[in-house]
């Protein structure tokens, strides 16, 4: 579907319906409200790649709301916990998108304060490559308002966290991918 955005926003709207006819039924079920918030946030990834970039932002605040109740609600999930740090940092690429860059620093900075919190159960190498991610988000926001020495420093620190995992992770497609993301960055 990715070829085809408007088969996957209709798609993700019935998605959207279906977590939403859950959710009559059992409106508290945790799983529910995270069937709601994927397909939100799919749904605002979708809309900020087809140039629908504010309606792509309604879309993740909704999908945020509902990732940080279930974060809340139980601190120690790891998968509501990387998927609220996924949804961060996808908000912050479609603010990027607008050119908000202090909305984007903010909420880099508020991923990054979790991520600093992260529970065990979150899995190491997919909160070390959402940091990798923010930190590069980060850093662009932060040169694009000409704070140069800060860019540097949060690249920088992207750099290493690639190399680590990288080292740790030598045949892992996902580790490659984030290892060449940062050097088509840093180009």
């Amino acid at each position: 579907t990715r070829d085809q955005p408007e088969r996957a926003l209709e798609l993700l709207a019935q998605g959207v319906a279906a977590a939403d006819r859950l959710l009559v039924v059992e409106p508290l079920a945790p799983v529910n409200r995270r069937a709601r918030a994927n397909c939100l946030e799919c749904l605002g990834g979708i809309l900020v790649r087809s140039a629908r970039s504010e309606e792509g932002l309604a879309q993740y605040e909704l999908a945020l709301g509902l990732y940080e109740e279930l974060q809340r609600e139980d601190p120690l999930d790891g998968q509501h916990f990387v998927d609220y740090t996924r949804a961060l940092d996808g908000f912050a690429n479609a603010c990027a998108t607008l050119d908000r860059h202090d909305e984007v620093i903010k909420t880099c900075e508020r991923a990054l304060a979790l991520l600093d919190n992260a529970p065990d159960s979150a899995g190491a190498t997919d909160l070390t490559v959402r940091r990798l991610s923010i930190l590069q988000n980060l850093a662009g926001a932060e040169h694009a308002l000409g704070r140069v020495d800060e860019a540097h420093a949060h690249m920088a620190a992207a750099d290493e966290l690639a190399r680590k995992l990288s080292e740790a992770n030598p045949r892992d497609v996902y580790t490659m991918s984030a290892w060449a993301q940062l050097l088509r960055e840093w180009a």
